[in-house]
């Protein structure tokens, strides 16, 4: 039996229904930062809407220092829906779990 990739990693359902139509940060292994609203995880992605997919090389700031922004002024959204692959994240948190002081 194949398992699926949040089986593998030991991801429990119930930690996915937690975040659900919240404001999500995903770092990945790449030089990008999603942020957006969770909707659901299927088939190893990540479902977000109304997000804010930054690629950080386009910027001076750094990552913390751009979610940080993000945090203050609101996401800027510029994709309607987007699907993160599971294997390259590398942190998920809470927008509002941002400390901004």
């Amino acid at each position: 039996m194949v398992k699926s990739a949040e089986s593998r990693l030991g991801i429990e359902s119930d930690l996915w229904s937690q975040i659900q139509g919240r404001q999500i940060v995903i770092d990945v292994s790449s030089p990008f930062v999603f942020i957006g609203t969770f909707v659901e995880l299927r088939g190893g992605f990540l479902t977000l809407t109304d997000v804010d997919a930054h690629d950080l090389r386009d910027t001076s700031t750094t990552r913390d220092q751009y979610v940080r922004q993000v945090r203050l002024h609101g996401v800027n959204v510029n994709r309607s829906t987007a699907w993160v692959r599971l294997g390259e994240v590398v942190a998920i948190s809470e927008l509002e779990s941002v400390v901004v002081d």
